[in-house]
């Protein structure tokens, strides 16, 4: 496993290439589940109440109402019967999958390394750190790189929703958007630093 620290948008990257290599059907599903699940609460917080208003302040019939009440609640029901499914039996395959794979890498990386560096007690504890936390830090750049994403995606939502209904709201929704990235990448960093 190559590991630069100086670059973390690098670091992540090549955590979700090389996850993907390993479990492609995890990486995307964890990706498509995140992104899902914000947009559902985006629909039903926000959307959702908006069209329930619309509709009882307009006299609208029933019918209209379960035209988005119906696919909504529906997406909800099937993300909380997946989650289950997904933590209890796919979840714990995939990460004892994972697990595997970076403690071989390691040890074929072990291999190649010259003796008299393990006479080193600063390389020999880095080494065993690596061993124990590889993993988490794998799986935190996907969760990252998930959120990151449904952020991306939920804001394109929002924003092509608030230009049609309201410009002022869209610049800040945009600076709301900057803010929490900046925030995020501030926190990842701070992340690295401290592990390293």
């Amino acid at each position: 496993m190559k590991i630069c620290h100086d670059n973390i948008f690098y670091n992540n990257y090549y955590a979700i290439k090389w996850l993907f290599k390993i479990a492609p059907v995890f990486t995307i599903y964890s990706i498509l589940f995140s992104i899902i699940t914000d947009v559902c609460i985006l629909f039903e917080h926000t959307f959702m109440v908006a069209y329930i208003i619309h509709c009882i302040e307009f006299n609208r019939p029933l019918s209209d109402l379960l035209v988005f009440f119906v696919p909504v609640t529906s997406v909800i029901i099937l993300r909380f019967l997946a989650t289950p499914v997904v933590e209890a039996y796919i979840e714990p395959k995939v990460e004892e999958k994972i697990n595997k794979e970076i403690q071989f890498s390691l040890y074929r990386k072990a291999v190649g390394i010259d003796v008299s560096k393990y006479d080193d007690s600063e390389f020999y504890n880095d080494f065993i750190w690596a061993m124990q936390d590889a993993p988490s830090h794998i799986t935190g750049s996907l969760e990252s790189f998930s959120t990151m994403v449904s952020i991306i995606i939920t804001t394109f939502i929002v924003g092509f929703y608030m230009a049609f209904s309201d410009a002022v709201g869209l610049f800040v929704v945009l600076g709301t958007i900057i803010i929490s990235f900046l925030c995020r990448l501030a926190l990842n960093k701070s992340k690295w630093s401290y592990s390293v």
